[in-house]
């Protein structure tokens, strides 16, 4: 089934802590299961040494790693602003780590495994629909160059689960640098100090062994600013990209900064500053605009359950990280969209920061297209034809609205131009949910086509293809901003 080589192997580290911290639980394997669909690309990075027969297995919970025991780990959080302690891995295991030939640990999660103790009044599977959303959601942020989980493997059964409706159940490897999560420490924290320091010791032997020599508080104060400045970095890249993940819990936000368990997400159609994706988010908590502000509080969370070893001041200097990482990020992506120059210079930052936010409000108030803005705006800035103009205005319900700011920026391209950085931050394509809807429909009647399709646009995404050029036009006025329930 699979074989060793060099330095590389499957380990579960995790299980060497205390017991509190996990479960053992065999995956309940699926009847009748067959891989649908693999993602060779991320399997050839990574090196995994998985036949195709030691591959299905796995992916269909029929065979474990070897020298692993699957298990389901503990940790609380806060959902939609309140403490739940009663959360853990409720439909997925982690299968065990591989480490590859560069030293990195990549952990492999089986998604859809079943019940768990942690399953509360869930039957612990996952659906086909769900499945394939979160496989084409990972690769799209891969794609774009946003740090996410990813999908090693897609699995089917004809087995039936109920969601909104009858669906054939499903399976998904998830591949992460981590599973750790924010409610990892939140539920460490609650145990008392000894727990805290427990885990803490785990995650810096794993993650990060530079700290290794340093005394405990030294430890806790570099490990929750570097937490805190993946995760302004990531939220950042998520705002530039027009991307609301829609259930941004603190059990949903993984330590290393990796975008992590996507549900109702969207890459928006018509920009929308106050755009909520998930239909059970009724208050607008999760919502596009509030997603910068809700990285801050999960980090403040974060932070408070470094009480046990940090000071008010140092949880303050690691929340104040999570800060300057964002702004630091978003400046700088955005710019490069722009095609704007580099400045180190505060007075450049702040005018830049001022026309920015300019433009997102007259995207805001048009409801213009976002993939397609970027598209005839980069068109425009490399050609400077009148039709490429007339074509970027057209977007707007007034031409007079934009056309103010197009002449403000046409004066920061004379000031520094980068016009080179258009084309690989500006995607041709993204993942609409009509689209994906449409995946969906037809993988569900036995054609993958779309899947394969799609898969292979959204792992490059800069790239131009005129033969899908129909695919970057914005959807019917019926399908424009579809949301989704917690299920899909």
């Amino acid at each position: 089934m699979m074989r060793r080589r060099g330095i590389k192997s499957f380990t579960q580290p995790y299980a060497t802590l205390p017991d509190a911290f996990y479960t053992p639980v065999v995956p309940e394997a699926l009847v009748e299961g067959r891989l649908l669909a693999v993602n060779e690309a991320l399997k050839a990075q990574l090196q995994l040494p998985l036949d195709e027969a030691g591959l299905k297995a796995l992916a269909c919970g029929e065979a474990g790693l070897p020298d692993c025991e699957p298990l389901a780990q503990k940790y609380t959080g806060h959902q939609f602003g309140f403490y739940n302690p009663e959360l853990g891995d409720g439909r997925g295991v982690l299968l065990g780590v591989w480490q590859d030939e560069a030293g990195q640990r990549w952990d492999l999660h089986l998604k859809g495994a079943g019940r768990t103790p942690y399953s509360r009044r869930g039957d612990g599977r996952a659906v086909l629909r769900s499945s394939i959303r979160e496989f084409l959601a990972s690769e799209a942020l891969a794609g774009l160059g946003i740090p996410t989980t990813r999908a090693l493997s897609l699995a089917v059964s004809p087995e039936a689960v109920y969601r909104e409706r009858v669906e054939p159940r499903a399976t998904l490897i998830r591949i992460a640098k981590t599973h750790i999560r924010f409610g990892h420490f939140e539920w460490a924290a609650a145990q008392g100090k000894t727990t805290f320091e427990t885990l803490l010791a785990y995650v810096v032997q794993h993650h990060f062994p530079q700290y290794l020599t340093a005394s405990v508080e030294e430890q806790a104060e570099a490990v929750l600013q570097a937490i805190c400045t993946a995760t302004g970095e990531m939220i950042a890249h998520w705002q530039t990209v027009g991307f609301n993940h829609g259930v941004m819990n603190t059990d949903n936000m993984a330590i290393l900064g990796e975008t992590f368990d996507f549900g109702p997400f969207a890459f928006m159609d018509a920009f929308q500053l106050d755009f909520v994706c998930n239909l059970s988010d009724e208050q607008g908590r999760y919502a596009f605009n509030e997603q910068p502000k809700v990285g801050l509080w999960n980090c403040q969370v974060l932070a408070e359950s470094f009480s046990h070893l940090l000071k008010p001041e140092q949880k303050e200097q690691g929340v104040s990280a999570y800060i300057d990482a964002y702004n630091r990020q978003f400046l700088q992506v955005m710019r490069k969209k722009l095609g704007w120059s580099a400045s180190d210079e505060p007075e450049q930052a702040q005018s830049d920061k001022q026309l920015i936010a300019e433009l997102l409000q007259r995207l805001d108030q048009s409801r213009v297209d976002y993939l397609n803005f970027w598209l005839k705006l980069q068109a425009w800035a490399e050609r400077q034809t009148q039709a490429d103009r007339e074509a970027l205005e057209a977007l707007f319900s007034q031409p007079k609205l934009i056309q103010p700011w197009l002449a403000a920026y046409e004066q920061r391209l004379e000031q520094g131009e980068n016009l080179s950085a258009m084309k690989h931050s500006n995607p041709q394509f993204i993942l609409r949910n009509h689209q994906a809807q449409a995946i969906i429909d037809a993988a569900e009647a036995g054609d993958l086509s779309l899947f394969h399709k799609w898969l292979a646009i959204l792992q490059a995404p800069y790239n131009e293809r005129p033969e899908f050029i129909m695919d970057q036009a914005p959807p019917a006025p019926e399908m424009q901003g579809i949301r989704l329930s917690c299920s899909s």
